[in-house]
């Protein structure tokens, strides 16, 4: 069964996209290398973003143990089983 997502656009401050930027490259390199698993921007990182803020996403960066807890626990990100390196 396919999810049915909604778009949404922002417009950022360029110094606030460039952090949205290197915590989405961060969390994404981090989590490759534990689970070799590629993350999408808007179907994974994206959502933790806005829902534990910058801060707390970059440093759950760092240990991907940590990014797979809050993804499987936010009910608006998909569980990262779904997520294949051919997405």
């Amino acid at each position: 069964m396919k999810r049915e997502n909604t778009a949404l656009y922002m417009y950022l401050d360029p110094r606030l996209h460039d952090a949205v930027i290197d915590v989405f490259e961060d969390v994404r390199y981090h989590y490759r290398k534990a689970y070799d698993v590629e993350l999408q921007k808007n179907r994974h990182v994206y959502p933790l973003i806005l829902e534990h803020g910058i801060e707390p996403v970059r440093e759950m960066s760092e240990s991907p143990s940590e990014v797979r807890d809050a993804l499987d626990a936010n009910p608006y990100t998909p569980v990262p089983a779904e997520v294949t390196a051919d997405a």
